[in-house]
């Protein structure tokens, strides 16, 4: 009998989260004494990419308590690395963070973001190989941004690296049902999918959003156990804007289920700009700006 190599990975994650009792396990990023928790088998938690943009930051700022807070909050906590780069440097740059990661017994996530990296003009097949390449046998979450590529593609070129588990973000998608229709396109090879990537709804909403997906696809492929993620960084009060908004706080760093409820994680570090807007008029997309961390970072 051939032994999926994701369902091995996958099966032991019920039993450890089992472990914690029927309900989920919520981490408050404003709680003292947090640790990290392990979410997938084989891995003592999620990584912590020491280059991630709030680090990179924190290591040359100014001391005080905006450092200070920055520092604890944001920059010491999981969140995706993302990978945006062309396939020439995408492979060296996912290989460095995975074997980063496995050296410390660690999880890495990863955003991989095709359309930024222009990668979807034959589907986005060879982008993904080559991300495929860099990922090798080393443990790995990955979430697929590309609108522009053909889902199937991706995942199935993703499906090389045993050991990856793979997400399709849907957060654009106008409804549940045409969200459910993205990931069963993508076929076997996906293995659930993420919300609220770089957006601010309310653990409330993003909650029935994410499980009006996972119903929507048991409806349509009778399958019930795909993984949900929702992104969960910026969404801890609920505000008005999708762009910078007055008010965003972090959400939960990790909250964990064992009951197939959908996951909470950090899929984007905060103080990530979303543009020249809101509450950051000089950011440009994709910036790291330390106003903005600071006021995420707020009690």
């Amino acid at each position: 009998m051939k032994v999926n190599p994701k369902a091995v990975l996958l099966a032991p994650v019920v039993v450890l989260l089992a472990a914690c009792g029927p309900t989920a396990k919520a981490i408050d990023p404003l709680q003292p004494g947090w640790a990290p928790s392990a979410l997938l088998a084989g891995a003592g938690g999620f990584y912590v990419n020491p280059d991630n943009p709030a680090a990179n930051w924190v290591r040359t700022a100014p001391p005080g308590p905006r450092t200070d807070s920055i520092r604890a909050r944001i920059a010491t906590r999981p969140a995706a690395t993302l990978i945006a780069e062309p396939a020439a440097t995408a492979s060296s740059h996912v290989r460095a963070v995975v074997t980063a990661a496995a050296a410390v017994r660690r999880q890495p996530i990863l955003l991989l973001d095709a359309d930024r990296a222009g990668a979807c003009a034959d589907g986005g097949a060879g982008w993904f190989g080559e991300v495929a390449r860099g990922l090798g046998d080393d443990r790995a979450l990955v979430v697929v941004r590309g609108r522009e590529c053909r889902p199937g593609a991706a995942a199935h070129a993703l499906a090389a690296a045993a050991h990856t588990t793979v997400l399709l973000d849907v957060s654009d998608a106008p409804s549940p049902d045409v969200a459910a229709q993205r990931v069963a396109v993508g076929g076997p090879d996906v293995d659930g999918f993420a919300t609220n990537v770089g957006g601010y709804a309310p653990e409330r909403v993003a909650l029935a959003t994410s499980r009006a997906i996972g119903q929507a696809l048991a409806a349509s492929t009778g399958k019930r156990d795909y993984l949900a993620v929702i992104e969960s960084s910026r969404n801890g009060r609920p505000v008005s804007g999708a762009c910078n908004p007055a008010g965003a706080q972090i959400g939960l760093y990790e909250s964990l289920s064992a009951d197939g409820a959908p996951q909470q994680l950090w899929l984007t570090t905060p103080g990530i700009s979303d543009g020249p807007c809101g509450t950051a008029l000089a950011g440009r997309a994709g910036d790291f700006v330390p106003d903005l961390a600071a006021a995420l970072a707020q009690r």
